[in-house]
């Protein structure tokens, strides 16, 4: 199948959408990490013993301290480095 350009809503907007194609980009990765914030501040200001109770106890998934810990890290950093960042450096899908 050959893959053709996008057919451009305004095409005498060319040159702009060149231009803010690479931001969407960055403006996707923003908005991805700042929909984490609030699923990771509060674990993260809670501690691991409250987070532990709330988050594993409560669902019978153990050992809920040392999981806490991993899903305190794992949050925190996933805000840092979005999952997105392997489609930021992807081709567009057309």
């Amino acid at each position: 199948m050959e893959k053709t350009a996008p057919r451009l809503l305004i095409p005498q907007l060319k040159p702009f959408y060149a231009w803010v194609e690479p931001l969407s980009w960055a403006l996707i990765r923003i908005t991805a990490g700042l929909m984490l914030i609030p699923h990771g501040w509060p674990k993260l200001m809670m501690g691991i013993d409250a987070t532990a109770q709330m988050a594993l106890v409560k669902r019978g998934i153990g050992p809920a301290e040392p999981l806490a810990v991993v899903l305190i890290i794992l949050v925190s950093v996933s805000v840092r480095n979005s999952p997105l960042r392997k489609i930021e450096n992807s081709p567009p899908p057309y």
